[in-house]
């Protein structure tokens, strides 16, 4: 973001988006030189950005200034820091404290070893009978992008809602959809997904394995019948027209993949994309662009879900330089909705990101008919820490 002052030649300095480091620390140089006027007129920018309409000297706007100039501060820092990694920018979140965002954004913290168990399901066999591409399966080619391959839907924003896991699990069956060429490959509902399974707890947070499971059963509406709330909700999916609608088969309509670099290679270019959990810290609601490194958080718990849809291992797995790519949920966020992740050499991934990995089964269009019989009544969930 670069912006004109009003009243003034000078144009406020990049908060975002850079084209790498030097550009980053020649931005983070200009902030800090900022006086007083100038870092207002930034805010004003950024509320005009973003669609906050915070009425200036309300209290509001005092408690949102303030948390938004510690974010900027700590970013000014951090692009500044000597070394490798990730660089950080300004995004939507900029307004709220790190516990702020936890508190609306993402699931409660849960252990890595309480992510379900990989029982029920197969697990994907690199070159086995479910190959679709076995020579990938046993030799992954060093780069892959299914974005590039025009598979990949718009990048979709779970607004403040705990959803990250409904986001996931309808995220790569619409992408496995495309890969599939189902006839009708639809912009599907998560609010379905958040009102319908009784699991998980929809804004409160959930599994993924839900998702595939219950679509597998059931179906999955289009969007546009089954428009998406960022809030709980009743189940209507018996009222909901097929039209459109997806599927996944043969049930519970996953695979499990194997907790290693390779595999999830294997298993992302030959057949699709992988959905896995993540441990988000404060540095990482604040990336902008570069390889989040595996340093930058634990790999203890988990407390939120997205989709690996390529990687980049050039410089060989477990290099800082090789790194996965993710599609996240939080709309323009980050690398125009996506992030890098070091591409680690273990069990335990960065960020707990190896754990409870799925790959979704065949796609398909339900049909064109009413539900045939009514989904069960939401789950009740008293608070977020209910999952």
């Amino acid at each position: 973001m670069q912006l004109l002052l009003v009243g003034s030649a000078r144009c406020l300095p990049k908060t975002r988006n850079y084209g790498g480091k030097p550009e980053a620390v020649a931005a983070a140089k200009e902030l800090q030189s900022m006086n007083a006027n100038q870092r207002k007129a930034l805010w004003q920018a950024w509320k005009a950005e973003n669609g906050k309409d915070y009425a200036d000297g309300t209290p509001d706007d005092y408690v949102r200034f303030a948390a938004w100039s510690a974010n900027l501060d700590a970013m000014i820092k951090s692009n500044q820091k000597q070394g490798g990694g990730h660089l950080h920018g300004l995004n939507p979140f900029s307004d709220l404290t790190f516990d702020e965002f936890k508190g609306q954004v993402l699931m409660p913290d849960q252990a890595r070893a309480a992510v379900p168990a990989t029982t029920g399901a197969p697990k994907f066999v690199p070159g086995g009978a479910s190959s679709t591409r076995k020579l990938m399966q046993i030799t992954p080619p060093a780069t892959w992008d299914w974005r590039a391959k025009g598979k990949v839907p718009p990048i979709r924003n779970q607004g403040n809602c705990g959803s990250c896991w409904a986001f996931a699990g309808i995220g790569a069956l619409e992408i496995k959809s495309q890969i599939d060429n189902v006839t009708a490959a639809p912009n599907a509902s998560e609010q379905q997904m958040v009102d319908c399974i009784t699991t998980s707890y929809g804004c409160g947070g959930g599994w993924s394995n839900h998702v595939f499971d219950y679509v597998s059963k059931t179906f999955a509406a289009t969007e546009a019948a089954y428009p998406y709330k960022a809030a709980n909700g009743v189940c209507r999916a018996s009222t909901t027209t097929l039209a459109g609608a997806l599927t996944v088969a043969p049930q519970p309509g996953f695979q499990w993949v194997g907790a290693n670099a390779t595999t999830i290679m294997q298993a992302v270019s030959s057949t699709g994309p992988v959905v896995v959990y993540f441990n988000v810290m404060d540095s990482f609601y604040s990336y902008s662009s570069g390889i989040y490194l595996a340093s930058q958080c634990n790999a203890n718990t988990i407390n939120h879900v997205m989709i690996v849809v390529g990687y980049d291992a050039t410089a060989g797995v477990g290099s800082p330089e090789s790194y996965w790519i993710i599609r996240n949920s939080w709309g323009t966020w980050g690398e125009a909705g996506y992030v890098k992740v070091q591409m680690t050499n273990d069990n335990a991934g960065a960020c707990a990101m190896y754990s409870g990995l799925m790959l979704p089964l065949t796609t398909a269009n339900k049909g064109s008919s009413p539900s045939p019989s009514p989904s069960p009544a939401p789950k009740p969930c008293k608070g977020r820490k209910c999952l």
